[in-house]
């Protein structure tokens, strides 16, 4: 009678000790590869659990993470400890970046939920909030988008309410990336300086720097390209500061997209070609496929169609592995870019049609004007200027609807060369007009080609700025 009465204390205080190993393993583990706050972590100092050394140095501490991802899982959803305040959301808020960063949303969607749904039962409000923009995170990489709104606004209001000024940033740029996403700019940048502030009022150095990232990337989109360049150094050396190596990896990511944007692509190469080797190093394939996308890119800028299509490709395949079927449409449509050139139309459509139909399903703003601007240039290099036409239309409201001045040039230009397809000489002026107009705003080397266009047709760019008047 003894022995029957003593075990099930026996077997809760083994599964107690199990589970303890987990946490104190995983937080070991998880802060060897990524800095974090501390103020998002649990307290482990006084901890019974035996140091696993081996989980201490990047290698072991990987390896570690992925051999014990399902068990991880386990102790979350077992019913001990649910039972033990906070211990679910250490998880959580623990494995957030491990998750995100190697791709593996869905398993982070379960882990976080089941955080959220323990923190609900127990009425704990900050458990509540800071799972609630741990789901909202994996909605951003999983869909739809009106989710990540939603638990977002409800994680604001908590942290507000709780005055946990370190998760309300985090909150805010959530919410930023989002809008980002959807093409609205100037929200996603109202949002990441408010975030930037909390994270400088608040001594959150790791939290500064990626939000400089979201800030740089915004201004992008915004046209503001040496704002953007400043931010993404800015977050480079914050990076290399907290020894961030995550961040470093995309800083150095963003930084080639900005030399490319400002033609110098031998540049862009060697800051992607850093970027591919440290996400390698550290295992993150998500900024891996979007460095080798984006040295695509780079190859298809400077003729070389062959290694852009491998490099496109490769990003493709990492994509296809972690299922994230937008970023699968995004690169889709930068291929269907290179078969465009090389004459290959009918595929180009077809995929383009896809990655269109996905961006607009998602409600991904972004990748929808950039499907339709390459519809278009498809269209008309394959003969069909009306429908090149009506694409590039559809873009340039769009893009005035994000207030994206890149956007708005490109698709002026394109209706330019529709228009001139057709014969129509006076509105194809117009919108060339238009378009070196925008471009030459933005400090863009595109703005060569549409000036060039309009000489070719006797109306060198002065001439067309003095004449200039309605673009239909």
């Amino acid at each position: 009678m003894a022995e029957a009465a003593e075990a099930p204390a026996v077997r809760e205080a083994a599964v107690d000790a199990l589970l303890d190993h987990y946490r104190h393993t995983a937080v070991t583990a998880v802060t060897t590869l990524y800095p974090q706050d501390p103020r998002w972590l649990p307290d482990l100092s006084g901890s019974a659990s035996p140091r696993v050394r081996a989980v201490e140095q990047e290698a072991g501490a990987t390896a570690w993470l992925l051999a014990e991802r399902a068990n991880l899982i386990a102790c979350a959803r077992c019913p001990q400890a649910g039972r033990r305040p906070g211990y679910v959301s250490d998880l959580s808020c623990v494995l957030y970046n491990y998750f995100d960063h190697h791709g593996f949303y869905a398993d982070g969607l379960v882990l976080h939920a089941e955080a959220l749904a323990v923190a609900e039962r127990r009425q704990d409000r900050s458990g509540q909030a800071k799972a609630l923009i741990c789901v909202a995170g994996a909605y951003w990489r999983l869909g739809p988008y009106q989710k990540v709104f939603d638990l977002g606004e409800r994680a604001l209001v908590l942290t507000r309410e709780l005055g946990d000024r370190v998760s309300e940033a985090r909150c805010l740029i959530t919410l930023a990336i989002t809008y980002q996403r959807l093409g609205q700019y100037q929200q996603a940048a109202d949002l990441a300086l408010e975030g930037l502030a909390l994270a400088e009022q608040t001594g959150d150095r790791i939290g500064r720097a990626g939000t400089l990232t979201v800030l740089a990337l915004t201004y992008d989109r915004l046209g503001r390209y040496e704002l953007a360049r400043s931010y993404h150094q800015q977050a480079l050396e914050a990076a290399r500061e907290t020894g961030m190596r995550v961040v470093e990896a995309r800083s150095l990511c963003n930084l080639g997209l900005a030399e490319f944007r400002a033609g110098r692509f031998e540049e862009a190469g060697e800051y992607l070609g850093q970027a591919v080797l440290l996400a390698r190093e550290i295992g993150d394939p998500n900024v891996e496929a979007i460095s080798l996308t984006n040295l695509g890119a780079v190859h298809e800028r400077l003729g070389r169609y062959e290694q852009a299509l491998e490099q496109h490709q490769a990003s493709l395949d990492i994509f296809t592995a972690l299922e994230d079927v937008v970023w699968q449409a995004r690169i889709t449509n930068l291929l269907c870019q290179v078969h465009t050139v090389l004459g290959r139309y009918q595929e180009a459509a077809e995929r383009q049609a896809w990655a269109l139909s996905v961006a607009r399903e998602y409600g991904d703003g972004a990748l929808e004007v950039e499907a339709l601007l390459a519809l278009g240039a498809n269209a008309l290099a394959a003969g069909d200027p009306e429908h090149a036409l009506a694409h590039h239309r559809e873009a340039l409201t769009l893009g005035t609807d994000q207030a994206d001045p890149l956007v708005q040039a490109r698709a002026h230009d394109g209706l330019g060369d529709a228009h001139h397809a057709l014969g129509q000489a006076a509105p194809a002026v117009e919108h060339w007009r238009e378009a070196h107009a925008g471009f030459a705003r933005l400090g863009a080397p595109e703005a060569a080609k549409p000036a060039a266009k309009l000489a070719e047709a006797g109306m060198p760019v002065a001439e067309a700025e003095a004449v200039g008047g309605r673009v239909g």
